[in-house]
């Protein structure tokens, strides 16, 4: 199952690596990475798309929202 999510990331440095080790971990392979720093003139931009495994892809985005430093994630 593919998958394209946003994510809202808190303003800290290993949010990014948080995320792309969680889906290493899980054995969910990253496709494509739309990533973009946030500063005080842009909110920034997380966008992933996702290859999960057979069974998996609804549990994909709990997993994320779990994740410290993660404030928000919505299926595009």
């Amino acid at each position: 199952m593919t998958m394209n999510l946003e994510l809202q990331l808190a303003e800290t440095q290993d949010a990014l690596l948080r995320v792309l080790g969680l889906l290493q971990r899980r054995r969910c392979r990253v496709v494509q990475v739309d990533f973009v720093a946030r500063d005080r003139h842009y909110p920034g931009r997380f966008v992933l798309c996702v290859e999960t495994p057979p069974g998996r892809g609804e549990c994909v985005e709990r997993w994320l929202a779990n994740l410290v430093d993660v404030v928000d994630v919505n299926a595009v």
